[in-house]
């Protein structure tokens, strides 16, 4: 398992430190995110959600202690984000099944066998990652130890995170709409 890290980490990183010198902003989304980045360090406050405010402040701060520009930053942590994900993802899995094997597998399954991350990544949609290869998989976990435990009150403090997950980003308070306007859609409609 610690292997599996380690190369995973290696294989991650790689991108940044080869092309640490500049980001090439090859989507909408990053563009709109340094630009939103970019504002913010004017003194506006110009986000569309918590998750790009928190990380544009946090941001903004690091470049002023270091000097290291918004873009090389962002850069850093997109690639740190996916990391993170790749590592949330084989924690929760580890946990569940009771296997490490399992835990390494799943570390390179989601984020090089399923399309939609790397999609998700390249497009610049890193927070929907965060939210949905990070913060739900954190759920998951807290749930299933509450379940497991018998400790049901547990459930209890874990709505601070389940609150996160609908304002972090859109897409999965989004997701949950669209899921039950689904349901009101008759047969005959899409016939």
């Amino acid at each position: 398992f610690l292997l599996a890290l380690v190369v995973f980490a290696v294989i991650i990183l790689l991108p940044p430190v080869l092309h640490r010198q500049h980001y090439l902003v090859i989507n909408n989304d990053t563009a709109a995110h340094l630009a939103a980045f970019e504002a913010i360090k004017n003194g506006q406050t110009n986000f569309l959600y918590l998750g790009q405010e928190i990380t544009g402040y946090t941001l903004v701060l690091i470049e002023r202690i270091t000097g290291i520009n918004i873009e090389t930053l962002f850069m850093w942590f997109n690639f740190i984000a996916l990391l993170f994900a790749g590592y949330m993802v084989a924690r929760m899995t580890t946990l569940i099944t009771e296997s490490r094997i399992a835990g390494a597998m799943s570390l390179f399954v989601i984020t090089y066998g399923v399309g939609s991350t790397t999609h998700l990544f390249y497009s610049g949609t890193i927070f929907n990652i965060i939210e949905m290869l990070i913060l739900l998989p954190i759920l998951l976990i807290l749930v299933y130890l509450a379940l497991k435990n018998k400790k049901v009150k547990w459930l209890y403090a874990i709505a601070p995170i389940i609150v996160l997950l609908f304002f972090f980003h859109p897409s999965m308070g989004g997701l949950l709409l669209s899921m039950g306007e689904l349901q009101n859609i008759k047969p005959e409609a899409v016939l």
